[in-house]
């Protein structure tokens, strides 16, 4: 047998054994000759044969170029898709016994290639017994490097898939002891795929991600072409290190120290695989990059180092306002940018949070380009991360107040992030969502929070509408610390348009603040009866209203709007027939004025009503769907506050508003 194992590396030698129903092949040309190539499945995996078969022929040719051919690979082999994959009675997800590849169907998905070809890799390399912390890391960074070098299109091969799979982002996880990976602590592992079994393949891929940045490409290259061309009895703990030595003159014990040899870590360590600056990229890239992974801007420009990588600019080099204006928002947690871009903003109750924890919402602001959403979500305090607060944003597509999608990220690390699918009931790894948070001051000198998401709407089926509700949790007590007052809905237009031409397509926005009433046809109505001081933010001072599309929008101003936090609800009577009795009334809760109602006199019920929505800050806003309730083209109103503890009027207006809707 040609090609030498060690007995304990993942996903290898024995595999249950289980019935295949269907096939698929092909023979691809490669610079050593013709390959073929039969994936067997079950039936229902068409689509996952398909791609793992467009993955594998466009990979194999590609691969053996990079790494200048290999003499002991078979000239045909087969990939078997698998419900379950086990090594030796054990479940481990996905395997090369030599001489062909399982891969079980949950870990292989279409749209991650990585388990596919880290296993087809092991045909390549040679893992002789105490090479393990080398050659498997390599088997999944590999098309890291293709990728960097123009082998690989990054489009059939997301590199950030290809990260999240092998945990490139990961901290170390709880229950996990952070071991050198020499000797093979697989062994240890106590269960099926634990976590201290998968950290070995987590911590193997750091390694090879190191050795890609301290040798440099070219050298990293020629490192896996000494590695591909060398034969299998050629083992030895020391003649990787010796190579490396001869590639480059550093001391590769001390810098390997921790992560392949016992003893502390030196330059680097497992922690800079983190965003210490929530900038988008991680300490090790900056240690390499020469910007500073605790300051996530490192030339003071607005723009994090993150997005300027990503968008080909220096970050050790200030640009232009005008390139801030151009690309702005970023996802890094720190809104001075957004004032530069046209945004709408809705605001939280202060108050209702967390007061242990401190999260407590107060303003959400949220802007789009082109199909890219960007949502920033101001904490009234500033906070500690820890591994339990999770912060998400609910997406709502289809309006029936109930979740499809969820974009999330657990704080301590916010490039680990996923979208949750509430159809199918699963989560995946997106390739365009950037999150993170940030604390920082205001002008007047508070330090506050602030949470930021760039999300593709692309990636949750580009939605024609959409609302969303962020909220921060504690998964481990199951509790929400904070969650907005109601569903925020997402208005499409873009960062560039003016305010103006937001208004010209939506009117009034609902959202508690009256800026657009002046650019607007609206009649005004005076309150002129005084209530006490206490009672100021309950005593109704000015009303406005205007209709359009068979709507009534209102907006109500009241002598102070510091409204306190309990149970007042704003209600506008609505009397049908001008008979001076209320037939129903439309109602919001100070509280959560996301959660609007109407309530029937005739039915002695309430019930919510599609179109019907609130908001409140400087003043309240209301739109009335007058369609929906069956209202005549004149009816009145009279808005009034009700304080449904003490169950007593607050304030109501002076007299019946006549009002006109068409």
């Amino acid at each position: 047998m040609k090609y030498f194992f060690s007995g304990i590396f993942l996903f290898a030698l024995f595999i249950n054994s289980q019935s295949f129903a269907l096939s698929k092949k092909f023979t691809v040309k490669t610079l050593i000759g013709d390959l073929t190539v039969e994936t067997v499945y079950k039936a229902g995996m068409e689509q996952w044969a398909d791609y793992v078969n467009s993955i594998a022929k466009d990979y194999l040719p590609k691969v053996l170029e990079y790494v200048d051919g290999n003499p002991y690979i078979l000239k045909s082999f087969k990939i078997y898709g698998e419900d379950k994959t086990y090594y030796n009675g054990k479940h481990v997800g996905g395997a090369n016994d030599g001489k062909d590849v399982h891969l079980e169907y949950g870990l292989s998905q279409i749209g991650n290639p990585a388990l596919l070809i880290h296993e087809i890799n092991h045909f390549l390399f040679p893992i002789p017994k105490g090479d393990e912390w080398c050659m498997e890391g390599l088997g999944s960074f590999l098309p890291i490097a293709m990728i960097q070098a123009g082998y690989l299109e990054p489009e059939k091969y997301p590199i950030e898939a290809i990260y999240r799979h092998w945990g490139l982002f990961q901290m170390i996880p709880e229950k996990v002891k952070d071991m050198p990976v020499v000797p093979d602590f697989r062994s240890f592992a106590n269960k099926d795929l634990d976590a201290q079994f998968g950290f070995f393949y987590t911590k193997t891929f750091k390694i090879q991600y190191l050795l890609y940045k301290e040798l440099g490409p070219e050298n990293y290259r020629e490192f896996l072409i000494w590695l591909n061309g060398r034969k299998y009895s050629d083992s030895g703990t020391d003649l990787i290190p010796a190579k490396l030595k001869e590639m480059k003159s550093i001391d590769w014990k001390e810098f390997l120290s921790g992560w392949v040899y016992a003893g502390k870590y030196h330059k680097i360590s497992f922690g800079n695989f983190g965003d210490t600056d929530r900038d988008g990229l991680i300490d090790v890239d900056e240690m390499y990059g020469g910007s500073d992974y605790q300051n996530p801007d490192t030339d003071s420009d607005m723009i994090p180092d993150g997005a300027e990588l990503r968008l080909g600019t220096d970050p050790l080099k200030a640009d232009p306002l005008s390139t801030v204006k151009k690309y702005a928002p970023f996802a890094d947690g720190l809104p001075y940018e957004w004032k530069y871009v046209t945004s709408l903003k809705h605001y939280d109750a202060v108050g209702d949070g967390d007061k242990k924890t401190g999260f407590d919402f107060t303003e959400l602001q949220y802007t789009l380009r082109g199909n890219v959403l960007y949502v920033a979500v101001q904490n009234m305090h500033a906070f500690t991360p820890k591994d339990n607060y999770l912060f998400d944003i609910l997406i709502d597509t289809d309006f029936d107040g109930k979740t499809d999608y969820e974009a999330a990220f657990m704080t301590p690390a916010p490039m680990m992030n996923w979208i949750y699918r509430d159809g199918p009931k699963n989560s995946f790894n997106p390739t365009n969502l950037q999150c993170a948070w940030n604390n920082y001051k205001l002008s007047d000198g508070k330090t506050v929070s602030c949470f930021e998401m760039k999300i593709s709407l692309d990636e949750i089926g580009s939605p024609k509408a959409l609302q969303i509700l962020p909220i921060i949790r504690d998964t481990v007590a199951s509790k929400n610390f904070d969650e907005w007052n109601g569903w925020v809905e997402i208005l499409k237009f873009d960062a560039g348009d003016s305010f103006n031409a937001i208004i010209d397509r939506y009117g009034v926005l609902i959202n508690g603040v009256d800026d657009e009433w002046e650019y607007i046809q609206h009649i005004s109505y005076k309150d002129e009866d005084a209530s006490p001081v206490s009672q100021q933010p309950f005593d109704l001072r000015e009303c406005s209203i205007t209709a359009k599309d068979g709507s009534l929008y209102l907006s109500a101003k009241t002598a102070s709007t510091a409204f306190p936090i309990r149970d007042v609800y704003f209600i506008v009577r609505i009397d049908k027939d001008s008979d001076g009795q209320a037939d129903m009334e439309a109602s919001t809760s100070l509280k959560s004025p996301g959660y609007p109602w109407v309530y029937f006199y005739s039915l002695k019920n309430w019930k919510t009503v599609p179109g019907q929505k609130a908001g409140w800050n400087d003043c309240i806003e209301m739109v009335i769907p007058c369609k929906e309730l069956g209202l005549p083209a004149k009816f009145k109103i009279q808005p009034i506050f009700w304080d449904n503890e003490k169950i007593k009027i607050l304030d109501e207006w002076s007299e019946w508003i006549e009002v006109t809707v068409k």
